[in-house]
């Protein structure tokens, strides 16, 4: 699909009056809009103006393909089920980053991106009801209801060509895998990666001229959401890791000899609102007076009180102080908080290795092939670092990684809202505009066009 260069909008073109300087004399006569703009740009009446992010230029394409998980599907509101169908529907998948990078190609136009979009879905997770705080300043549970997925979960219709291939729960370790791994979305599996065999295959047999490669986020997240408590969900080593991104990067240039290519790294989990939300300490109202407890939680060098460097994930609130007898779960070293609900401060840092390792392999791929091909980074990790010390303001909405009220993550805490979706989206397109090879200049997302939270 090529995509032409529309009329400039008179609307679009912006000129800085915070200048201190005299009114030039011709701005005082009266001439048609356009004609006053023509007359200023020939006759230089005005201080040199650069209209580079003003003026849109088309990103020519014939064909985008992204790779990636679940964060490339558009999975949302997953809730914290191990079912690998869960957070998967049409609506959530219209959302998925790639669907709205392509949207950019030609805004206020069809777009000729293709999605496997499914039928039924396989459950999610609805906001009920919401307080933001009682008399005491402690938070109540938010009434978060499961909606069931439909009977058979979701199914991928036989499509041809589809230019999404985003696998929900597909890690970099199964990269061979001929079989749908356990948390793999079957399925996905079966119609996107089985055809070619594996994942290493399905990258291989792909034609295009412009990718995005988004994979590793979910060989962290499913080891560190399930309280590093299971082994045989440990994290690829870094060394494969950088092997097999290694790998798949060559396959594509070289099946596509000229393509332009988009690697996305990896932002850091542990900020994300499943592992920030919960307090490392018991908190609850007593007429009108907040009681903070120790909490207890299980680890590897067995049963002690939680510190500020330990982790409380978020699927703990649902039974942390329920009744254990005459005691309560969490608040005596007989009932602790179990391990899988916890990454405790060893394991925050083994996640915390990890991603500034499978990040170095990711910027090396990049950078060893700077000049020989057309690539460049996304820089997610340095993005979602920016809401690491407080809220962000963008097109006049504040966003953060507070849970529920940042309008950046979805009811999980791990996946992303549309409107945290269409602010991530951003960085790739200003990662297209300052990728010299492409040529393009697209307008970035007007966030106030995609929700974050529904609240009822």
């Amino acid at each position: 699909m090529t995509f032409f260069l529309p009329p400039v909008n008179e609307t679009a073109l912006t000129f800085d009056n915070t200048l201190n300087e005299p009114t030039p004399t011709c701005m005082k006569h009266r001439y048609p809009y356009y004609l006053l703009i023509l007359a200023l740009v020939l006759n230089s009446c005005l201080p040199q103006i650069d209209f580079q992010d003003s003026i849109f230029l088309p990103l020519k394409t014939q064909r985008f393909v992204a790779i990636g998980d679940g964060y490339t599907a558009g999975v949302a509101n997953k809730g914290w089920s191990a079912d690998p169908g869960a957070g998967i529907s049409p609506e959530f998948q219209r959302m998925s980053y790639p669907n709205l990078l392509a949207s950019a190609f030609n805004p206020g136009g069809e777009s000729a991106f293709r999605q496997p979009l499914v039928t039924g879905n396989g459950g999610y997770q609805q906001l009920k009801s919401y307080y933001p705080h009682d008399c005491a300043g402690v938070q109540p549970l938010p009434a978060i209801e499961w909606v069931p997925g439909q009977a058979g979960g979701v199914t991928v219709p036989s499509l041809g060509t589809v230019d999404n291939l985003g696998v929900p729960g597909l890690r970099l370790s199964d990269w061979l895998a001929t079989s749908p791994p356990d948390a793999a979305n079957p399925a996905f599996f079966d119609a996107l990666v089985k055809p070619q065999t594996h994942l290493l295959g399905m990258v291989s047999a792909q034609e295009a001229d412009f990718f995005s490669l988004w994979l590793g986020m979910e060989d962290l997240t499913q080891y560190a959401a399930s309280g590093a408590a299971f082994p045989y969900r440990q994290p690829v080593d870094p060394n494969e890791f950088a092997q097999r991104i290694d790998t798949l990067i060559s396959l594509i240039l070289a099946r596509n000899p000229g393509s332009r290519v988009l690697v996305a790294n990896l932002p850091d989990i542990t900020l994300f609102p499943y592992f920030q939300h919960m307090p490392h300490l018991y908190q609850e109202s007593q007429e009108c007076v907040r009681i903070q407890k120790n909490l207890f939680i299980e680890t590897d060098q067995g049963v002690r009180i939680a510190s500020p460097e330990d982790l409380i994930l978020l699927p703990a609130q649902k039974v942390l102080g329920q009744p254990v007898g005459s005691e309560m779960l969490g608040l005596t070293a007989a009932h602790p908080l179990a391990d899988s609900l916890v990454l405790d401060e060893m394991e925050v840092i083994e996640i915390k290795q990890l991603l500034v390792a499978y990040n170095q392999a990711i910027e090396t791929g990049v950078n060893a092939r700077r000049g020989r091909a057309f690539i460049e980074l996304v820089d997610l990790n340095r993005y979602f670092g920016k809401m690491a010390n407080g809220p962000v303001v963008v097109d006049g909405i504040q966003l953060s990684r507070d849970y529920l009220t940042g309008d950046v993550f979805s009811l999980d805490g791990l996946t992303l809202a549309p409107r945290g979706t269409a602010w991530m989206v951003n960085e790739f397109i200003r990662a297209i505009n300052g990728f010299s090879a492409l040529g393009a200049r697209l307008s970035t997302l007007n966030l106030s066009d995609y929700q974050g939270i529904t609240f009822p």
